[in-house]
C-alpha cells in the first residue's frame, strides 16, 4: 500500500454535502470562496468543521461576520498593522536563529514598510491590486529584475504575518503568476517608450568623446555608442562583430559591415557613418591585434551575456554624464528603430540591418535586400541625429 503523502493523507468524508480540502500546515479544513481561503476546523474532527460550515456559509456568502466566531478575537477587525507586526516578529525569529541572513531580513523589513504605508488599515480589505499599485509608485524606478524579487517578497511576508497572526484569513496570493504577468506587461509597455530623442544622442555622442578624452580612459567609447545607433546593434550584437567583417566597399564609396547575426543567423549588412568609422579607426589603433572589431585591452569582449562587460558599465557612466541616468544600451536599438520608422524605403530594408525576422514569419528570415533601401534607412537616421547625410549636406 502506497505511504500517505500530504495530498492523500486526509480525505473529506463528506463529499455529497459539501467539498473541502484538507490545509495540513494550518491543521485546518479549507472552503475557497470568491478568491480567499475559509478555515472551518480541524483536520482531526471533519464532522465538527462540516457544523462550522453549516452555521457560517451563509454569512460568508453575504460578506457578514461569521457566527460562530461571534465574542471571539476573530470576530473583531483584524487590522494590516498586526499582520504586518506579526510578520516582522517571524522575521526577527527566523534571523535570530540563524534559518534566515542578514541581507534578506533587511530586504523583508523593508517590503514591510512600503506595505505598511500603501496597504489599508483594515486587513479585510487589501486585495491583490493594492500590491499592484506598489510597483506603480514606490516601485517604479526598480529594474525588471528586481520588481519580480520585490514581488515575491511582498508575497512571502504577506503569507508570513498570515500565519502567524491566526485571525487574519490569508491573501489570496497562493499563485503568484498572474501578478507578475501583470506587473512584467507594464515593464513591457514602459520599454517601449525607452528610446532617445535626436538632441539625446547629439548629447550622448558629445558625452562619449568627452569621456574619452580622459588619459585613463578607454578609447571605445564614441565607437561603441556611435556603432549601436548606426544599426540599432544590442550589447551583444556590438561584442559580437570581428574586425573582418568591416571593409571599404568601392561600388557605393562607404564602409561596411557584413556579419550573420549570431542570434538568429541572419546575414546582415550595413554600411556606417563617417563618423562611426573614425571613431572604430582610433579606438583600433589602441588595440590592432583584437580579433573582434571592438574588445577590451586583453582583447576580450565587450558584453558578456547576463554578467554585463565593460560596455554596459562605461554606458552607464556616459548616459548619466549626458543627463540620462536609467538608461541601458539596448534603448540605443529601441531609438534607431523609432527614427527609422519614417525612412523613404521599405520596411524590410530596416529589418535586415536590425537583423529581424520578415512580417511573415512563414517566410523564413531575409536572405537578400538592395542596397539601396539600406543606404536610405542609414542615412536617414544619421540626419535625424546630426542634420546632415553621411556626405556632409544638409
Amino acid at each position: 500500500m502506497p505511504r500517505p503523502t500530504k495530498q492523500n493523507a486526509h480525505t473529506w468524508p463528506f463529499p455529497d454535502v459539501v467539498r473541502m480540502t484538507a490545509n495540513p500546515a494550518r491543521d485546518q479544513w479549507v472552503k475557497k470562496h470568491a478568491g480567499r481561503a475559509y478555515s472551518f476546523g480541524v483536520l482531526r474532527d471533519p464532522a465538527g468543521a462540516l457544523a462550522t460550515w453549516r452555521q457560517d456559509w451563509a454569512a460568508i456568502l453575504e460578506g457578514k461576520p461569521r457566527p460562530s466566531r461571534a465574542g471571539t478575537r476573530t470576530d473583531q477587525a483584524v487590522s494590516t498593522f498586526k499582520v504586518l507586526n506579526a510578520a516582522i516578529d517571524s522575521v526577527e525569529t527566523a534571523h535570530a536563529t540563524g534559518t534566515m541572513n542578514a541581507q534578506t531580513r533587511d530586504e523583508y523589513l523593508a517590503a514591510c514598510a512600503v506595505l505598511a504605508e500603501r496597504l489599508p488599515s483594515r486587513w479585510d480589505d487589501v486585495e491583490p491590486k493594492h500590491v499592484l499599485e506598489i510597483f506603480a509608485g514606490p516601485y517604479a524606478h526598480l529594474s525588471d529584475g528586481t520588481k519580480r524579487k520585490r514581488l515575491t517578497t511582498i508575497k512571502t511576508m504577506l503569507a508570513r504575518g498570515a500565519d502567524a497572526y491566526k485571525a487574519a484569513t490569508p491573501l489570496n496570493l497562493g499563485n503568484i503568476r498572474p501578478y507578475a504577468r501583470t506587473v512584467n506587461a507594464t515593464i513591457r509597455q514602459s520599454k517601449k517608450h525607452k528610446h532617445l530623442t535626436p538632441t539625446q544622442c547629439s548629447e550622448l555622442v558629445a558625452a562619449a568623446f568627452a569621456a574619452a578624452e580622459h588619459p585613463q580612459a578607454s578609447p571605445n567609447g564614441p565607437a561603441e555608442v556611435l556603432l549601436a545607433m548606426n544599426a540599432g546593434l544590442g550589447a551583444q550584437d556590438l561584442s559580437d562583430i570581428f574586425a573582418e567583417s568591416m571593409a571599404f566597399d568601392e561600388t557605393n564609396g562607404r564602409h561596411w559591415i557584413r556579419q550573420p547575426r549570431n542570434k538568429n543567423g541572419v546575414d546582415r549588412a550595413f554600411p556606417l557613418w563617417p563618423e562611426t568609422v573614425a571613431a572604430i579607426q582610433k579606438a583600433r589603433e589602441a588595440n590592432p591585434h583584437a580579433e573582434r572589431l571592438l574588445a577590451t585591452v586583453d582583447g576580450l569582449p565587450i558584453h558578456r551575456g547576463k554578467e554585463g562587460g565593460a560596455y554596459e558599465l562605461r554606458f552607464k557612466r556616459l548616459a548619466a554624464r549626458a543627463g540620462l541616468r536609467g538608461a541601458t544600451p539596448y534603448w540605443l536599438r529601441y531609438t534607431f528603430r523609432a527614427l527609422a520608422d519614417d525612412a523613404p524605403a521599405p520596411d524590410s530594408a530596416r529589418r535586415w540591418i536590425m537583423g529581424h525576422a520578415p512580417a511573415n514569419a512563414h517566410d523564413g528570415y531575409l536572405t537578400t535586400e538592395p542596397t539601396e533601401g539600406i543606404i536610405a534607412v542609414i542615412d536617414h537616421v544619421h540626419s535625424k541625429i546630426f542634420g546632415t547625410t553621411h556626405a556632409g549636406t544638409a
